[in-house]
């Protein structure tokens, strides 16, 4: 997905018209409210690039890790 939507700003558009349609992509994971958080503000800048989704997706794993860990 970074790949692509690094393309999309490339041609002249925005992050948020990628990333608006992964907000609900990890619905009931742990880290998910976090993930969506990151989306939902930082994609919205007009200089937002593809490591937002970098960011977000980082998050998600940094939670199922901890997670696991615990288990």
């Amino acid at each position: 997905m970074e790949d692509y939507a690094a393309a999309h700003i490339e041609n002249g558009g925005r992050l948020i018209h990628v990333t608006r349609h992964m907000v609900g992509l990890f619905q009931g994971w742990p880290g998910a409210r976090r993930y969506r958080q990151i989306l939902s503000t930082r994609a919205t800048r007009k200089d937002a690039g593809p490591e937002v989704i970098h960011t977000a997706f980082d998050a998600v794993f940094q939670a199922f890790t901890a997670r696991q860990a615990a288990e």
